[in-house]
């Protein structure tokens, strides 16, 4: 009969922006383990807390914490995110499933606008779309959006390359971090915005090329009135 054979977890995520109760919960998970640490930048702490007093505001440019039976590593880098635990027995599972959830739910949002599996694509999708024969009168704005694709791209690559995973060490509610954790959030969503203006306008030149709007004659008659005037018959008419 077919047996399951035990087997090491491990999973890559999006960028992710977490804070010191987010490093709490993920301690508090790990507390049936034994020998749990939290290492940022070669400094070991004691709790959250302390991270959070002791590094006076910094952020952190690599943070790992890890802990034992069974083995697990959470290892946030500025070029990556991973979680891994050493077994898939039920207890290994239900504390990655667990670990797992939360560092999805700090990942980046919308995730799929720091995805190069969509930026790329939807780059040449586009492009195509500005040859469209009702859209090649404005075929210029083709190059606007390629310019705002490429501000992108680089933005997403300077995010997932130095920025993947930021550890800030203070709480949500502090306002004066407020920015810092969502400057990058802002700068997609200002060219994403961009982006879906220019296409919003291309979408309405062609909506207006197919449905060309109608006008009512008789909502001439009214203005000829008004001015006083009637309308004049031909001669053929008489």
């Amino acid at each position: 009969m077919p047996k399951q054979l035990d087997a090491p977890q491990r999973r890559s995520f999006q960028p992710l922006v977490l804070d010191a109760a987010d490093v709490a919960e993920i301690l508090e998970t790990l507390s049936t383990c034994r020998d749990v640490k939290l290492i940022a930048d070669n400094v070991e702490y004691e709790s959250a807390e302390e991270f959070r007093t002791e590094s006076k505001g910094r952020v952190p440019t690599e943070v790992r914490i890890s802990a034992w039976e069974p083995y697990v590593t959470i290892d946030l880098y500025r070029f990556s995110a991973s979680l891994h635990v050493s077994t898939s027995d039920l207890r290994g599972t239900g504390l990655f499933t667990k670990l797992a959830q939360l560092l999805q739910k700090r990942e980046r949002k919308p995730r799929f606008l720091y995805s190069f599996s969509y930026i790329v694509p939807s780059s040449w999708v586009i492009q195509l779309v500005f040859l469209i024969p009702p859209l090649k009168s404005i075929s210029y704005l083709s190059g606007w959006l390629l310019l705002i694709n490429i501000l992108w791209v680089v933005w997403v690559l300077f995010v997932q390359m130095r920025r993947h995973s930021q550890v800030f060490p203070s709480y949500r509610s502090q306002s004066g971090s407020f920015w810092r954790r969502n400057f990058d959030n802002s700068v997609v969503a200002l060219l994403s915005a961009l982006v879906g203006a220019i296409a919003g306008a291309a979408a309405t030149r062609v909506a207006d090329r197919i449905w060309p709007p109608v006008t009512s004659p008789s909502t001439t008659a009214p203005a000829l009135i008004s001015n006083g005037t009637a309308p004049v018959s031909s001669p053929a008419s008489r």
